[in-house]
């Protein structure tokens, strides 16, 4: 049974001559004000774990609530399923910069960040990092690896018509 549900926003933005996926970067504190783990490490756009009686996507709209404080306007694009295995699954999807500009973001966050293919080579694994301290050099961007697997492919089948 899937634990948890990720989504992972693909858009253009002025300053980028290409589509861009918007990462979350963990902040420092999480929701109960406690040390959040892993902190400065990056994730998808929306992430969470599925609660008891609730299906995947229900807890993927409930986690874009919680985190973006937004919805998704599904005529923008259509859920494509990145990555999937017993434990988790993580959606792409792509939304127009408008709803990038209007998201509020949660307590726990520590900002939104658009990061283009470029960067791909240089993601690190964030396991290799202290759960406890996190990422402290704030140019360095790592994800766990099945959201590392999730972003590339979610250059490769996150399409929009007009871009």
């Amino acid at each position: 049974m899937v634990k948890s549900v990720g989504l992972l926003v693909m858009t253009r933005l002025p300053d980028y001559r290409e589509k861009v996926a918007i990462l979350h970067r963990r902040g420092v504190l999480n929701e109960n004000l406690r040390l959040q783990s892993w902190a400065g490490g990056f994730q998808v756009t929306a992430t969470g774990k599925v609660e008891e009686g609730e299906k995947e996507k229900q807890c993927l709209y409930r986690e874009i609530g919680e985190e973006i404080g937004k919805a998704l306007y599904p005529q923008n694009g259509k859920l494509v399923e990145l990555f999937r295995n017993e434990e988790r699954v993580i959606y792409g999807i792509y939304q127009d910069k408008v709803w990038v500009k209007n998201s509020r973001l949660s307590l726990a966050s520590g900002g939104l960040v658009p990061v283009t293919k470029e960067v791909l080579p240089r993601i690190k694994n964030l396991l290799d990092f202290s759960k406890e301290t996190g990422v402290k050099d704030r140019d360095v961007i790592a994800m766990f690896p099945d959201e590392i697997t999730a972003l590339k492919r979610a250059f490769k089948k996150i399409v929009r018509s007009r871009l």
